[in-house]
Order: structure tokens, then sequence, then C-alpha cells
């Protein structure tokens, strides 16, 4: 069976599960690097769609399917990979979270568990069913995957920073390179020429801080709020 990754472009391209995890790895493999988290931000990209290799998210692609959830699926594979270990408990985060939002190990660590117990029923994010909602299912999914990437060995996690703050802002990151990279390889999809026009050579702090303050000023500018909640607002500014 061939597992799709997203419906046909305008051109009637259609990538598949493997072309788009290959390419979402790369670019977050780079984005990953100046933060010397490369390695593990490129393992991020390649499983966060885990959830594709499912009849289920292939069915959504069919327009015969809709409220699925393919993103618990990622979360769940890098739970099995790393056995619940606390240093990557941020990975799952990340995974999970990619199209709802982040959301906290502790809270969804029942429904990857779930997934793999037949007396339980797993939830996915946003009221969504997963993708992949037993555990035959996950097994199915995983033989898919490795028959794409055999070679496939989940790196070393590093080991999240301790303070509340830096664990908290490592977790943002890591969910930054993710989509981030999700999203340049989804626009490549469309537009091969994305990069060309979507980005510049020009990055000025100071130029970027004068269209800041002129969009503030723009919305001060019309604002009807209570003269006292603004003056708040410019102090927090």
């Amino acid at each position: 069976m061939e597992y799709y990754a997203k419906s046909p472009n305008a051109q009637g391209n259609q990538p598949t599960v493997k072309e788009h995890l290959q390419r979402v790895a790369e670019f977050a493999q780079m984005y990953g690097e100046p933060l010397k988290l490369g390695e593990v931000t490129k393992m991020i990209g390649q499983l966060h769609d885990f959830g594709k290799y499912t009849q289920a998210f292939q069915d959504v692609l069919k327009g015969i399917r809709t409220g699925v959830d393919h993103a618990m699926g990622g979360a769940c594979f890098a739970e099995a990979c790393y056995k619940g270990r606390p240093s990557s408990h941020p990975i799952a985060e990340a995974i999970n979270g990619h199209h709802d939002g982040l959301v906290a190990y502790d809270e969804i660590k029942g429904e990857l568990y779930a997934v793999a117990d037949p007396k339980k029923t797993a939830h996915g994010n946003a009221g969504k069913a997963p993708a992949s909602a037993a555990k035959e299912q996950l097994l199915t999914a995983n033989t898919a995957f490795r028959k794409d990437f055999p070679d496939f060995k989940p790196p070393k996690p590093p080991k999240p920073p301790e303070g509340e703050l830096e664990s908290m802002l490592y977790t943002r990151m890591l969910f930054s390179c993710l989509v981030d990279a999700d999203y340049t390889a989804s626009a490549l999809d469309n537009d091969s020429a994305y990069l060309s026009h979507a980005e510049n050579d020009c990055f000025d702090p100071r130029i970027l801080l004068k269209r800041l303050n002129d969009y503030r000023d723009g919305i001060k500018r019309y604002s009807n709020a209570d003269k006292t909640l603004n003056i708040y607002r410019d102090r927090v500014f």
C-alpha cells in the first residue's frame, strides 16, 4: 500500500509520507543545528507524521473521513522508542502538538498508552479520533515506517534543562524547529520557488524593530480601548 502525506497539489503531484518525512527531517535538522539540537530535531521531523501510515488518514485524503488526529501516532512511536524516559518527554510533546499546539506530557501520557491498551479508548487532540487507535494499527504503521526507513535508529535525546523556564524554552525550540520545517516542506510542495521569495538576505534588527513600532503605533492610533489599559500595555511593551 502506498501512503500519501497530502492531497495532490495544483500540478497533480502528491507527496508520499516517506518523501514528506525526508524533507521535513532535512529542514528540521538544519534549523536545529545552530542550537546544537540537529540530531534530535532531524528525528522529530522524521517521526512527526508517523500517524499518516494508517488507513484512517488515507481515508481523510480520499474525502471519506474527517476528524482524524495523525499527530498522536508519532508521539506514541517516540514514547515506545524511548520507553517513556523523561529526556524524551519534550520530543513526544513537540510531535504530538505540531498541529493543535503543545500539551504537557503528563496530560497526554494516558492517551498515548491507551492506544495500545484494548481495555481503554484513546482520544486524540482537539476532540479528534487518533489515526492509530489500537495496537494493531500502530504495528501496521511501524511496519510501513520501517520499510521506508530501514536504518532508522533513535538518537540518545539530550537531557532537558532542569529549570522550569529553561525546560519550557527547550521544548518550544524543538517544537519550533519542527513546525517551521513542516510548513516549509509543505510550501515547497505547492511552490518549488517558495524559498526564493519567502526569504531574503536582510535581517537588520533596526529595520525589524522599526516595523514593529510602526505596527504598534498604527494599532494605538485607531484604538478605542480604555486609556488606562493602553498605558499598561505600553509598559508591558
